[in-house]
């Protein structure tokens, strides 16, 4: 049995901090959770490589003087590694020689900062770190975003035809066959894989017209019970009980209401696919208080691996036997757009919970709107 795992689509920047002198690691890991950041801490050069190689940080605060292997070799491992080599590395030293200011820089080393340091300084000097490392990172995946698109649009060109055909041939067989003759079953699975296909190409095409539209003010509970509305039928069938525990709406949601209930619907066919085989509970809850709300989709179904959980917002991922793994990420983008956040929380064979929070009052999604 698996625990139970949260994974945050917004997270804080985090930095590690490799230094043997364990009183100034707690000085440090203060002084930056305190600023706000997500801190991890070793206290020498082979975990701070194994650390770092594991979950590549945002930035890497480094002590020259390690033991067994010192902070410029750490340095020099750091940039080796293609997982590693872009990020940030601040070099701290007890000393001011110029060597070893020098020899740090050639290894990669963006900065250097001299103990005892001044905390104000200090975290001036992370923060221009982080923000230079965020913006790389965002940069990169926006690359990463546009070829990817490129891709989809070729993908979808190329095989749009060629499925169309190859439906319609199974179906013209399936037709013209008695339903005992094998050749049936083989063009009938061949039409399901077809129509399996068409399905993926018309959420990749949905994806890809993702953007933020039109923004109005709605009100949370119609707005739940409309989106829940066309998945009675499916519910039933799968022998699904819906339970709802929905707080009065103080003010309404503002946001794009047709992807918002893109975001929530595409959850909810996610819950009901966990317990398709063998039924359970779908729970569907809504808070809010002066600053948020908070919708939650909950299944009893199957749940997911601690191995797999930290990749499903990944687009083409899934634990499924079927599917495209389009949803979750596509549930990422949108809320991303409207200033939120997305948090799972998942027990391998007892459930998932999905919640979606977001600002009451989205007027950045405004800004985000393209101009008329």
């Amino acid at each position: 049995m698996e625990g139970t795992y949260t994974v945050i689509a917004n997270e804080r920047p985090t930095i590690l901090v490799v230094d043997d002198d364990h009183m100034l690691l707690r000085m440090i890991r203060l002084i930056l959770e305190q600023t706000g950041y997500a801190v991890e801490t070793v206290d020498n050069g082979e975990d701070g490589l194994r650390k770092a190689g594991e979950n590549p940080p945002d930035l890497i605060i480094l002590d020259i003087m390690l033991p067994h292997m010192n902070g410029l070799e750490v340095c020099k491992r750091l940039k080796e590694n293609p997982d590693t080599s872009l990020v940030p590395v601040i070099l701290l030293t007890s000393d001011d020689f110029i060597d070893n200011k020098v020899a740090g820089f050639e290894l990669g080393a963006h900065d250097y900062i001299t103990k005892p340091f001044n905390a104000q300084e200090f975290i001036a000097r992370v923060k221009s770190h982080v923000e230079e490392s965020i913006s790389m990172q965002k940069h990169g995946e926006q690359e990463k975003l546009k070829a990817l698109e490129t891709m989809l649009d070729q993908v979808a060109h190329e095989l749009r035809n060629p499925l169309v055909a190859i439906g319609g041939f199974a179906r013209r067989i399936r037709d013209r066959v008695t339903d005992d003759d094998q050749l049936s079953t083989y063009a009938s699975n061949i039409y399901h894989e077809v129509q399996r296909l068409e399905r993926t190409l018309q959420e990749i095409i949905e994806l890809k017209g993702i953007i933020l539209g039109k923004v109005t003010s709605f009100e949370p509970l119609a707005f739940i019970a409309a989106v829940l509305g066309p998945f009675s039928e499916t519910l039933h069938a799968a022998n699904i009980r819906l339970e709802t525990r929905l707080q009065p709406g103080r003010t309404s949601i503002r946001g794009d209401k047709k992807n918002l209930a893109l975001a929530l619907g595409n959850l909810i066919t996610n819950a009901i696919e966990a317990m398709e085989k063998t039924g359970g509970t779908l729970t569907v809850t809504f808070e809010q208080d002066t600053s948020y709300c908070r919708i939650g989709v909950e299944d009893t179904g199957r749940g997911i691996k601690h191995s797999e959980i930290e990749l499903v917002f990944r687009p083409f991922y899934t634990s499924k036997t079927s599917g495209s793994g389009m949803g979750l990420y596509a549930v990422h983008h949108i809320v991303e757009m409207h200033n939120g956040t997305v948090d799972i929380t998942s027990t391998q064979g007892q459930g998932t919970r999905v919640e979606i929070t977001l600002p009451n009052d989205c007027r950045a999604c405004d800004a985000k709107k393209p101009a008329p």
